[in-house]
């Protein structure tokens, strides 16, 4: 993305009229030129936004609880984790912190 300088009528026009900073980007990628420095996020671009994040959405959910082995950038095997992991709670040397008693 192009870095915009923003004018005070610019910001201005803009907190007017709700649109935050971090739109500036979701407009600037996905929107079309509409011509004299003009830049619209049409419903048609906005649909086929919608309809990209979905699939986005979709890969993440049927990917969670997948388990890749990767060693020396190779994958070794890949596999579905179907028993919880815990977490391990193995105590790392030097990590038990002294109590002591105010004034000592």
């Amino acid at each position: 993305m192009t870095e915009l300088t923003m004018t005070r009528h610019g910001e201005a026009r803009m907190s007017q009229r709700g649109i935050r900073k971090a739109d500036l980007d979701v407009l600037l990628a996905h929107g079309t030129d509409i011509g004299r420095d003009r830049i619209m996020l049409r419903k048609r671009d906005a649909a086929k936004l919608i309809r990209n994040l979905k699939k986005q959405i979709a890969n993440v959910e049927r990917m969670t609880d997948k388990v890749l082995i990767v060693a020396d950038g190779q994958l070794i095997t890949a596999y579905q984790q179907t028993t919880p992991i815990r977490p391990s709670f193995r105590r790392i040397r030097g990590s038990r912190t002294r109590r002591c008693k105010v004034g000592d």
